[in-house]
């Protein structure tokens, strides 16, 4: 389980690289919790959230924890639903920016 400073991005990551492994296409939505989706948005410089955003809209839900990618086909993955998959492009990759964070260590 990630428990770093990026924790939550690591994740978001996780959980769309099950998506993308299930699917063999990209999540169109993420459905967190207000408290991930404020810990992700911190961890990104303006710019570099605006290209996460270009990716993956994201909504905010009331489930403490949350974290569940959609598409508009119906299509859902939640994190820790699945853990053996291999997508075959990861979503560090398909993003194409890192958190903020990782600049300063």
């Amino acid at each position: 389980m990630p428990n770093g400073e990026d924790r939550n991005w690591v994740r978001l990551c996780i959980a769309v690289n099950g998506f993308r492994a299930r699917y063999q296409k990209w999540p169109e939505t993420a459905l967190l919790s207000k408290g991930l989706a404020e810990d992700i948005k911190r961890m990104f410089k303006p710019l570099d959230y605006e290209v996460v955003l270009t990716k993956l809209e994201i909504v905010e839900v009331a489930d403490e924890g949350h974290i569940e990618l959609v598409d508009k086909a119906g299509n859902s993955f939640k994190y820790g639903e699945e853990r053996n998959f291999e997508p075959d492009v990861y979503a560090c990759s398909w993003f194409g920016v890192t958190p903020d964070v990782h600049n300063h260590l």
